[in-house]
Order: C-alpha cells, then structure tokens, then sequence
C-alpha cells in the first residue's frame, strides 16, 4: 500500500493530521471556538454602530442578529483565494448542485488532496464541502487504463469521534474517457453525516472497487402468453429469471420481471427488463416502475407498465440487462482525517423555529431553517407520520419560487425529516428578506383494514370484478388464476384515490410479497399482487391501509419576516 499527499508539504501536512487524529482518539473533539462570545461581540460592534448613526438611539437585540444575519450571508460572497481543487474541472461532475459549486468557488471547501494506492489503483479524496447536516467529499480514481468501467465500491463509511460508524449512502461516478490516460472515474462521496464540533477527527473507510462491462440476456417472451416465462441466467449474481404479463385498466400491460439470485445470495441481483419494437428502438414505460421488491420466496421483483398496444406489435422482442463483474480489488482505502466545518460554518446561520405546518393529522413541526453558502435547509419533526405529508414544498424568498426537495433524516431519529435545497446561486438573501416555506398536495396515509373484508368467491382463470367502498372511494377489485397463482388488481376511476398499501389474506395475514412499503404522490392508484400456488377458490381480502390524495389542500409558514 502507498499512502502519500499530493502536496509538496505532504509529509508535514500528513504527520500533523495522523497526529491529531491519534491524540484526539475516538472520544474527543477538536475545541470548538465559542461562538455564542462571538455573535456578542457581534452585536456590542453593531449596537455601537447603530447608536452612533442614529444619535445613540439602540435598536433591539432582534434586530441586530437580522443585520448580523445578512452580514454573515453575504460574508460567503467575498472574494477569496480558491483552493487547489478548483483548478480540477468538477463543473460536469457538479451539475445541477449549485450550492456545492459555489462553496467550491469561494474556498469554503476544506482542502484533503490524500491519496492511496492499492493494486495499482488510487484513490484520491480531494476537497470536502462540510454543511449543516451532510458531508460531500470529491474523489478522483486513477490507474491503468481499462476498455471496462468502473462501477462503484463494495462499501463506504464514515467513523465518528463516539466509534459510530455512518453509511456513505449516496455517490455519483463519471467514468472518465479512454484518452484521459491513467484517470478511471470522478465522483463524490456524501453522507448524511457531519461534525458535531468544529473538527472532528474521523476514519473513512472505502472497500472493494469494482469494474463491470454491459451484458444482456434474449428473452423469448411474449406478452401475449397468460403463463410464466423462465430462462436461466447464471450471471452477475442472477440465477433465474421470470417473466408474467398482467392485464391492467386503460389498455396498459403490467410485466412483472422476478430475479433469483444465485444460491447462498441475499442481496437483491441487479438487473432491467427492456422491450424493443420490431425497429430496435426501446419501448418506454407509461409510468413510474417498482424495483428490488421481495417475493416472499427468496427472489425480487421490478414491475414496468406498458402500453398493450406497444407489446402486443408485431417483432417486439426482450432482453434482460445487467452489469457482468470483470474485475474487482478487494481492498480497503482508510484515510484517517479531522474534517473541519469552521468555515462554511461562519458564512452560515441557524435559526431556531418552533412552528406548526398543516392541520389536522398530517400537520407537521418546523424546527429549524439553516442557511448556508451550498444549501438551504428546513428541518422538521414528522412526529408519528413516516412519510412525506405533501407531494410538493416551494421555498418562497421576496416572491421568488424554489423547489425543495423531501428527506427523511437517516441517522437521527424516524421522526425526523427536512426539506432541503442546493443554494441557487442567483439567490440572494439580506436582513429585509422574506421566507416562506408552501407546500400543496396533501397526502394521508389512512392506517388500517376495511369494515369489512372482500370476498373473492369462486376464483377461477376467468377475470371477475366487483366495487367496493374504500374510504368513500369506489376501488374495483380484479381477480383470477393465472399459472396457478392468484390474481389480485385494485384500482379506481377517481384519480383521488391514491391506491392500496398492501392486501393480505385471512386471519393468518398471508402475504403476496414481503413489501415494507409503496410508492406514494403519484396519481396512479392501481395495484397488482400474485399469491403464489393459490389453490383455494375462496379469498377472504384485507388491508393494512390505503392512500388517499387532496391536491387542493395547500399549507404554508413564514420561516422569516423582517416584521418579526
């Protein structure tokens, strides 16, 4: 293993780090500056300066952290010198994320430039842009060059001062090209993870690189056929594959795709199911699609709708893709580093809320806005709801709309969400700024079995149908045999209804899939589930609940008002 600094003051830098990080140990922090000393001296300067421009007339304390408030905002816009990583080109890389390119731009990144290298490949950890609640690292990986890709890692974490260990769960990878010589990919790593101090030393760990090439596998499956289709596979983790087509309202067809993983395996295999008209040209989806679901009998199923009209052409033809293993390196990449937040921490404020958004039982409490130079950020107390109560939220600043996005807070409590933003870059924000947070589309999750169970009688391989009321919504309910399995569609015309969770069958509760849970702020409301083997004619049908949607339901707080 070679571990080197990509300075030139790299053995310096190196040993003061692993020093710190081995002094410090897992059970202390680096000493936080005294902030709340700070923003005092803050206020004594600003009150000073009131006064005196203003005939020594003082104004609240208030009003002194609105100024100090846009001070600190516009603290981030001043030129300063740009770190090292800036003459890298993360602008491809970083697309879409303005907050984090801008923070890059105006050196709010703490500079790593850290390498190892293990089997002839180094893996480089470049710039980390440390914000409220998310840590971001930059990272470049380089070897000799290969025609395959690069695919990801085996695992990535994050090791705090207290020994807990944080999943790195999300990174995007570009594959750099051939005649970029020795470099393989850029990327970066993020974690819902950060700091709780000023510093923190921490281990980041990387396992396993792996690099794949694209494969497929023909299908001879035809949508037309009413039985299961099955081809062995035995490649990339992927034993069998099955195929069933179902028949659902307004002309679409649903194909259910079942990976059987390898023996000894329980991952859920990775793989597509992509149908070709006669011409070559993918047929696409008519809407969302459901991946990695549990059958209940040790496989996973996704689950695409088409148009019948698309599959039912002549010359249609399928092919399940997937990702072959050509290489992989298993090693570990340990860095042992001490990320500091200070300075995205003093462009930056928090401001603590305790305010009520919505009614009834899906109102929610907000309990802090942070702003920062990348990202803008509400965080919220779901309370005992664990999904988002509305399908949009805009954050509003002096009349102008942005999108936020809905996230649940992984590593903190089930309760906790927050919406979040990367900072536009043309948002500007001062003490005389108004914010407000709007959300619209109300979703409620409404827990529970019907009054009553539905029966299905006398099931057979002939479709049957009846309606029954669900929440004051007509659902209809779909049944028959097909291949031995029982048949089960839900589905209604009011575009309110926004489906069933799940169904399940008698007092045993026998389920059709080991689902944990299901898509919702979606429009579509139908729902198709297989009971493997069913030989009864007879089903007794309950539910755990369903989903009903009120667009015209709309919920808004003022987060910010110069009047306050």
């Amino acid at each position: 293993m070679n571990t080197k600094l990509t300075k030139d003051n790299s053995a310096l830098l190196e040993k003061l780090e692993t020093t710190l990080h081995q002094q410090i140990g897992p059970q202390a922090a680096v000493r936080e500056p005294d902030y709340d000393a700070m923003w005092l001296r803050m206020e004594v300067e600003l009150e000073r300066g009131t006064r005196s421009a203003a005939g020594n007339r003082t104004t609240s304390r208030t009003r002194v952290r609105k100024v100090a408030l846009a001070a600190t905002l516009g603290a981030a816009l001043i030129a300063v010198p740009a770190y090292a990583a800036i003459q890298y080109d993360w602008s491809a890389l970083l697309h879409g994320r303005e907050g984090i390119q801008t923070a890059l731009a105006q050196g709010l990144g703490q500079e790593i430039e850290r390498s190892i290298t293990h089997d002839g490949v180094t893996l480089t950890l470049h710039t980390a842009i440390i914000d409220e609640g998310r840590t971001l690292i930059l990272y470049s990986l380089d070897g000799e060059a290969r025609s395959d890709r690069f695919s990801g890692f085996s695992s990535i974490t994050i090791t705090d001062t207290d020994g807990k260990t944080f999943e790195v769960y999300e990174y995007v990878a570009q594959s750099a090209d051939s005649e970029k010589g020795s470099l393989l990919a850029t990327g970066y790593f993020q974690t819902d993870w950060s700091p709780n101090a000023s510093s923190e030393a921490v281990s980041f760990s990387v396992d396993g690189i792996t690099f794949t090439t694209d494969a497929e596998t023909p299908l001879a499956f035809n949508a037309a056929d009413t039985g299961t289709y099955r081809k062995d596979v035995h490649q990339s983790g992927i034993a069998q594959v099955e195929l069933g087509a179902f028949a659902q309202p307004d002309g679409q067809t649903l194909i259910r795709t079942t990976l059987i993983p390898e023996s000894g395996q329980e991952q859920a295999p990775s793989g597509s199911l992509v149908a070709y008209d006669r011409t070559g040209k993918p047929i696409q989806p008519v809407k969302g699609s459901m991946y990695g679901t549990p059958n209940g009998s040790g496989g996973f199923f996704n689950q695409d709708t088409f148009s019948a009209t698309d599959l039912l052409q002549k010359g249609v033809t399928y092919k399940l893709l997937y990702s072959k293993q050509s290489e992989k390196i298993d090693a570990a990449w340990d860095f042992p580093l001490v990320l500091d937040k200070s300075k995205m921490a003093h462009a930056s404020t928090k401001q603590k809320l305790d305010i009520r958004l919505g009614s009834g039982e899906t109102a929610v409490r907000i309990n802090q806005l942070t702003v920062t130079p990348a990202q803008i950020r509400i965080d919220i107390e779901l309370g005992k709801l664990h999904y988002s109560p509305f399908k949009d939220y805009e954050l509003w600043v002096d009349g102008k709309a942005v999108d936020l996005a809905f996230g649940l807070n992984r590593e903190k409590n089930l309760g906790d969400a927050f919406l979040s933003i990367d900072r536009p870059a043309d948002l500007k924000l001062t003490s005389d700024s108004l914010i407000e947070l709007r959300a619209r589309h109300e979703i409620v999750i409404h827990q529970g079995d019907l009054p009553a169970p539905v029966q299905l009688t006398n099931i057979s391989g002939q479709k049957q149908s009846l309606t029954v009321d669900v929440g004051g919504y007509p659902v209809v309910w779909t049944y028959y045999k097909q291949d031995g399995n029982l048949v089960v569609q839900t589905s209604s015309e009011d575009p309110n209804f926004g489906g069933i969770g799940q169904t399940y069958i008698g007092s045993k509760r026998t389920l059709s899939d080991e689902r944990s849970s299901t898509i919702i702020g979606d429009a579509g409301n139908s729902l198709t589930e297989v009971y493997k083997n069913y030989e009864s004619d007879f089903a007794e049908m309950h539910i755990f609940s369903y989903i009903e949607h009120r667009p015209e339901q709309e919920a808004k707080a003022v987060l910010y008002s110069p009047t306050q």
